[in-house]
């Protein structure tokens, strides 16, 4: 359909006006109708597509800030073998670009809020996507027969992502999640972020 209008404007370039047309010469009403349609149905097709990425990107950014959190945390476990005397204080001079609270995390904002076991066996990590998604990442070092946050049975990194629904998003909320080997919403993972979450 396209190729035949393109055509007929090349025709009409070529043949010149007609006999009464002179310069009011034009496009006809079907051929304007006929343009602004195709451009209906690219925009129709090109929005969704865009809100999808976008609401993707914004999820992805809280993603990226947890994983930054997550090896500063693993840096200083590293070097001390335990995550007693971790605190938002010596996280923000290990990792500047994140803001570090105890609390809850404001949306859509790079803070990331932290919390340790009493134990110094394990750390919570939240954020917050600006859809409203809660991120988490639980880290267990092992160094006792279970976590001191949580249910987790074995050593290692555990992620969770939920919808807030309005609600807050904390490291603490996310204390006493179970974990499972289904990806699913509210459950500590340990293959990743669940998806399609909103």
């Amino acid at each position: 359909m396209l190729q035949q209008f393109i055509r007929r404007l090349r025709e009409q370039r070529s043949s010149g006006p007609t006999e009464g047309e002179g310069e009011e010469a034009g496009f006809t009403l079907i051929e304007l109708m006929v343009v602004l349609l195709i451009m209906a149905i690219l925009i129709a097709i090109a929005i969704p597509t865009f809100l999808g990425v976008t609401s993707s990107a914004k999820n992805r950014a809280a993603q990226s800030n947890l994983r930054n959190a997550l090896t500063a945390v693993q840096s200083y476990e590293a070097g001390n073998q335990t995550y007693s005397g971790l605190n938002i204080t010596v996280l923000s001079s290990r990792e500047p670009s994140l803001s570090w609270v105890s609390g809850p995390v404001t949306k859509g904002s790079n803070q990331v809020s932290l919390e340790v076991g009493s134990g110094g066996n394990t750390v919570i990590l939240a954020a917050e996507a600006s859809d409203g998604v809660c991120y988490g990442i639980l880290t267990f070092n092992g160094s006792a027969s279970k976590s001191s946050l949580g249910s987790i049975p074995n050593a290692g990194t555990y992620y969770t992502g939920e919808s807030t629904n309005g609600g807050s998003c904390s490291a603490s909320g996310l204390n006493g999640l179970s974990t499972s080997t289904t990806p699913k919403a509210g459950y500590w993972l340990t293959a990743g972020f669940p998806s399609g979450l909103t």
